[in-house]
């Protein structure tokens, strides 16, 4: 089950007896950009350019604890093991649907509903497979950076 943001802080502040500033921060971040992956080194500079104090190494083990607790996704680049982070949805559905994002603009969208039926229902009968939505990405354009791009509808 995913916990909410609150939840998950009221459990650290109990277990340590704080709140750090730079989750805080990160938090903040990821929440502005709720609707895109954001990096680690990403939220690193916003923080130090915002003129606070903190280091790469605190920025991922803050990640990695909010992962853990399921308030975000971290997803890895199987070429070269970079990963990304998006803040999960609180209600998790996140699990139950395919995401779309834009190479351009770096959009989500959450393929929910009629069209992840017929996906669902197209696989289990053409492939015999069944989906396992969690970490799941689909890659591709959105019709405004096709647009910019100058971009066929199929590609």
């Amino acid at each position: 089950m995913i916990k909410s943001l609150c939840e998950v802080e009221s459990e650290e502040t109990v277990q340590r007896g704080y709140r750090t500033k730079a989750k805080d921060e990160i938090m903040s971040y990821i929440l502005s950009n709720k609707h895109r992956r954001v990096s680690a080194s990403e939220i690193y500079e916003h923080i130090k350019n915002s003129g606070k104090h903190t280091n790469l190494t605190t920025v991922y083990r803050n990640l990695d604890k909010l992962t853990e607790a399921g308030v975000i996704l971290k997803i890895k680049n199987s070429s070269d093991d970079y990963s990304v982070y998006q803040l999960l949805d609180p209600d998790g559905g996140c699990d139950e649907h395919l995401h779309i994002q834009c190479r351009g603009c770096g959009h989500v969208y959450h393929l929910e509903g009629e069209a992840m039926d017929k996906i669902n229902a197209c696989l289990l009968e053409e492939c015999g497979y069944s989906i396992i939505c969690s970490d799941s990405f689909l890659l591709g354009y959105c019709s405004s950076c096709r647009k910019d791009k100058d971009l066929p509808e199929k590609h």
